[in-house]
């Protein structure tokens, strides 16, 4: 069987090519030669290759601007040689409502009527919320006074940073800004995180924990304004011992960061028992308290639905031995 073959292979070689190990007869099975490829499958197949020879010269070009004019061009010509079913259902597609744009953050807060705050408010931001008390009108609920205050602050800060989907980062004074991010579900482990290094590592290049606040289902956490450049802003001009300095910093910063430890009789994923989490699947969550690096490896494979046994077998052979070290540090 293939996955015989390609197991028997990798086990052999790791870095075996694995296209040579895949019979041409199974290569003709699934690419009949008497199935003609219509001439937009042409034109599929023209663009990723294309695709493929930029990004092996240059992983960072912009496919949009080499490809957009000339193919949207060309997938309106060569579409028409397609047969009727086939064009009906593009023609489906193409015609359909286009979803609206998520409004911005302001936006999706007006309606929000009640905050709660969850870590308390620095003397900085009190002095802030204080700044607008006379320019809203005051309700006799402290909740609702609480969130229109928040409001009016956004209202007369700058944004820097917008995400249709995620929130936004406001800068509130020279000295605050207030990460604004929209939540599924409850989670504070990033505050809870900076507010362990503000303690642990006083020192440490992060945002300082000003306060958080539950704004209906956003978090509002306030911290320290650090003036910057963005890092892909900086780096085309730096030069090459400019780039290497920041790789060692940023080597230097992880290696710190790997020393601070767990609290303990806390599970891993969050210096505040929140749990651990995989961002890159959705925001799955563990429901079960996981205390090693076994634990959490064995719930990462347990995740997915589309990997087989075999591939699974393959990506545990990178892994580190559990005798490596079992307790996963912050």
């Amino acid at each position: 069987m293939l996955e015989d073959a390609l197991e028997d292979a990798l086990e052999e070689n790791p870095e075996v090519d694995l296209l040579s190990v895949i019979p041409p007869s199974y290569q003709d099975q699934i690419s009949p030669a008497d199935r003609p490829l219509s001439e937009i499958a042409k034109l599929n197949q023209w663009t990723i290759q294309r695709m493929e020879r930029l990004f092996r010269n240059e992983p960072e070009s912009d496919f949009s601007s080499t490809f957009q004019n000339f193919y949207r061009k060309e997938w309106d010509h060569r579409k028409q040689d397609l047969d009727p079913s086939t064009l009906e259902k593009i023609s489906k597609q193409e015609t359909q409502e286009i979803p609206p744009k998520p409004a911005d953050t302001l936006e999706r807060l007006k309606d929000i009527d009640e905050a709660t705050v969850v870590s308390p408010l620095s003397n900085a931001v009190i002095a802030l919320l204080d700044q607008i008390t006379n320019s809203i009108p005051l309700s006799s609920e402290p909740d609702k006074s609480l969130a229109e205050k928040l409001k009016q602050i956004f209202r007369n800060s700058t944004k820097i940073y917008e995400s249709p989907f995620r929130g936004a980062i406001f800068k509130c004074s020279d000295e605050l800004v207030a990460k604004v991010v929209h939540m599924s579900r409850p989670d504070t482990t990033e505050y809870t995180s900076l507010q362990y290094l503000a303690q642990h590592a006083p020192d440490f290049p992060a945002p300082k924990p000003h306060g958080l606040v539950n704004l209906g289902r956003h978090n509002v956490a306030f911290m320290s304004y650090i003036p910057s450049m963005p890092l892909a802003n900086a780096w085309p001009s730096m030069t090459y011992d400019q780039k290497v300095s920041i790789q060692r910093q940023l080597d230097d910063i992880f290696r710190r960061l790997r020393q601070l430890k767990q609290p303990d009789g806390l599970p891993l994923g969050g210096v505040g028992g929140q749990g651990v989490k995989d961002l890159h699947r959705g925001g799955y969550r563990s429901d079960q308290v996981i205390t090693t690096a076994t634990g959490f490896e064995n719930w990462k494979f347990s995740l997915s639905k589309f990997s087989t046994d075999h591939y699974i077998k393959y990506l545990r052979a990178f892994l580190p031995s559990p005798a490596a070290g079992s307790i996963y540090s912050l």
